[in-house]
């Protein structure tokens, strides 16, 4: 049997910029969900008759900051940066974060470091920007998706992304 220490924890969830936030909505059996005025879902255009219909959840996973990435840390163009799905940017600064938690931030004597991370395929990609993608392989979207693996294991930055990194995790009350 291997040992395996888990020095570093990150995540960003509705209501949770961090671990110790997800703990407290966990320990205080609340969600991180968001519920939408009839004003709010008319002004990001959600049509009146499905706003009307009895079974419509007027109810949003918003996270705070998703739109503050910073591309340079993580190799990427500005328009690479733009095309990539924001999850996918939420889970590069998770990682990140992660390797700050664990004392790893920069990657000055890092020495030999892993992150354990996982991802799933999203329909991003074909919902939002299918018109401006290549599948005979060109185009940045491409070469993002084929570098994720090797971009999720980095141990290494140039610099610390602008985004800044969570509190340290702690366990669950």
């Amino acid at each position: 049997m291997s040992l395996v220490a888990v020095t570093g924890l990150a995540c960003r969830f509705p209501g949770a910029p961090d671990a110790d936030a997800f703990w407290d909505l966990l320990a205080d059996e609340r969600d991180g969900l968001t519920r939408l005025t009839d004003d709010e879902l008319a002004a990001a255009g959600v049509p009146r008759r499905l706003r009307r219909d009895p079974g419509y959840v007027p109810v949003a996973g918003l996270i705070d900051g998703q739109d503050l990435f910073d591309p340079e840390p993580f190799g990427l163009a500005d328009a690479e940066a733009a095309l990539l799905d924001p999850q996918h940017r939420l889970f590069l600064e998770s990682c990140w974060r992660a390797l700050e938690q664990a004392g790893h931030g920069g990657g000055a004597g890092a020495g030999s470091v892993g992150v354990f991370a996982g991802s799933a395929q999203s329909a991003y990609l074909a919902s939002n920007l299918a018109g401006r993608w290549d599948p005979t392989g060109g185009g940045a979207t491409r070469r993002a998706a084929s570098r994720r693996p090797s971009r999720r294991s980095r141990t290494t930055c140039p610099r610390r992304p602008r985004t800044g990194s969570g509190s340290p995790a702690r366990r669950p009350p």
